[in-house]
């Protein structure tokens, strides 16, 4: 087997950066299915949320309602799991609730 130049080798960094690539090309299809009515900012939004985050919309794990993007518990276990967490711990925001 040939061994390649060091020009030719893929780095992981290139490999992470074409990952990414497909991820955000991937997701900004379906979101255009998906809400077809989503303005400029909201489509910037979600790109800079897939490359920082590398969360994807056919997963379950980004959802957007009224026009802000919100990341399900599905996001959060897998944001968790990328950054090797243990568990996750919530507070209730009683000025966000319902009752």
């Amino acid at each position: 087997m040939p061994k390649l130049s060091s020009d030719e080798e893929p780095t992981m960094r290139s490999a992470a950066k074409d990952t990414s690539a497909t991820l955000v090309r991937h997701n900004l299809r379906i979101v255009k299915q998906l809400y077809p009515r989503l303005r400029q900012q909201d489509l910037t939004a979600l790109r800079s949320l897939t490359q920082s985050l590398h969360l994807s919309i056919s997963k379950g794990e980004l959802l957007c309602i009224e026009g802000n993007w919100y990341v399900t518990n599905a996001g959060l276990l897998h944001i968790a799991s990328k950054r090797r967490c243990l568990g996750i711990s919530t507070i209730l925001q009683k000025q966000f609730c319902d009752h």
